[in-house]
């Protein structure tokens, strides 16, 4: 899900690198939005995974570092490793001034706090509690959530020295088959509800993505 295409720099600034050269993982806030969204959140795994992958294999983490970073497990539990990357970025990018004062930890115990009370919600939706209450939470913290990346997003970007993410701003061919992918789940759990019988004919759905 990655564009590594070249931004030509203007005269007096520094190139911007590809994408994939990058210490962390670089995308346009936009793009991000676009595929959270898109993908129902789904997104968010890959977007940790390429966190841990690129910083795996830069040049700036030390060999025995490398080698005790398994991209995939913490993308899976990231609550466990949020607190270890944002320390990361900063460290990265402590000659950016929004990045020095960006307080990581405070923004990944919102990150886990935010992801917990999303699955509480969503297990209390499944089973009928607190309806439809439960439901608008679920969706207020998913809102949340993606606030959250867009923040630390921006730290990212910032730190690898490309704020506007532009090596990593345009829509894939891989990105657009994601889109309608999920575009066709989003359509087939709308046709669900719609018909399943519901006293309006909609039935509630899980607020999780």
């Amino acid at each position: 899900m990655t564009d590594i295409s070249i931004t030509s720099p203007a005269a007096g600034e520094e190139p911007v690198a590809t994408a994939d050269e990058a210490a962390f993982y670089v995308v346009s806030r936009r793009k991000l939005i676009i595929l959270f969204i898109a993908t129902m959140s789904f997104y968010s795994f890959y977007w940790f995974y390429k966190n841990w992958e690129q910083y795996r294999k830069h040049g700036s983490a030390s060999e025995d570092a490398r080698d005790a970073i398994w991209p995939i497990p913490r993308a899976i539990f990231s609550i466990f490793f949020i607190h270890s990357l944002f320390r990361k970025v900063k460290a990265l990018g402590p000659d950016q001034p929004k990045v020095a004062a960006w307080r990581d930890n405070l923004g990944a115990w919102w990150y886990v706090i935010v992801s917990i009370t999303l699955g509480i919600t969503n297990r209390l939706e499944k089973n009928g509690i607190g309806l439809p209450l439960t439901s608008f939470l679920g969706y207020v913290c998913i809102v949340l959530l993606l606030l959250s990346y867009v923040k630390a997003q921006s730290m990212i970007n910032a730190s690898c020295g490309d704020p506007d993410g532009k090596s990593n701003n345009k829509l894939t061919g891989a990105n657009w088959v994601w889109i309608v992918i999920f575009g066709i789940l989003y359509l087939g759990a709308f046709m669900h509800g719609f018909n399943s019988g519901a006293a309006d004919g909609y039935a509630s759905s899980s607020s999780s993505f």
